[in-house]
C-alpha cells in the first residue's frame, strides 16, 4: 500500500480538529437548540464586509 494513503486519513482527521475551535458553528445557528448564541463579544465598531444584490431572477 501507497504510504500516502496510510498517512492521508490521520493527517485530514488532525486537520480539520485544529478547525473546531473557539466560536466555530458546526451546525446551523450555531447548536442543537438553534439559538443562535455565541458568548463572543462584537468589535465597538462594525463595519460593512460585503453585500448580496438579490434580482428578480437570473440576470
Amino acid at each position: 500500500m501507497n504510504p500516502l494513503l496510510r498517512i492521508l486519513p490521520v493527517f485530514l482527521s488532525l486537520s480539520m480538529l485544529s478547525t473546531a475551535v473557539g466560536s466555530d458553528w458546526p451546525t446551523y445557528r450555531a447548536n442543537a437548540t438553534r439559538d443562535g448564541y455565541t458568548p463572543d463579544a462584537l468589535p465597538d465598531n462594525l463595519t460593512l464586509h460585503w453585500i448580496a444584490l438579490q434580482g428578480a431572477g437570473d440576470e
